[in-house]
């Protein structure tokens, strides 16, 4: 059955998938082919740093599409996938950077920003 937004859905399920698995496969391949010499080293960096932007570029994509499609079963899935992977990307880099007072922040804007997300989807059904 065609659903209200069900390719704005489909979409989001699609970038959300890619989001995870393209920067992996480009991260992957950059340190198995890019040899270890100062050229190559800063050639590495670009590549992770590209495979993050790329992250970034296709999660929230997928977001905003699963925030347009969520009245699709696709787009329900694609928003559950890029937020998961938002949140656990954007707790990592707290931790990594130890940045303690600016995370009570994030968790506090992470917090209302599920909460919205729920909202806005228990009024979809």
């Amino acid at each position: 059955m065609n659903e209200p937004n069900d390719g704005v859905g489909r979409s989001s399920l699609w970038m959300s998938l890619a989001g995870l698995i393209l920067p992996l496969v480009l991260a992957i391949l950059a340190t198995v082919f890019i040899s270890g010499s100062q050229e190559g080293r800063q050639r590495r960096e670009l590549a992770y740093f590209l495979s993050a932007f790329l992250f970034a570029v296709l999660e929230l994509a997928a977001f905003v599409c699963g925030i347009l499609g969520r009245r699709s079963g696709p787009g329900k899935a694609g928003l559950v996938i890029s937020s998961i992977s938002l949140i656990v990307v954007v707790f990592s880099l707290l931790l990594l950077t130890g940045g303690l007072v600016i995370s009570s922040i994030w968790i506090s804007l992470i917090v209302v920003v599920i909460f919205l997300l729920l909202l806005l989807w228990h009024r979809g059904q």
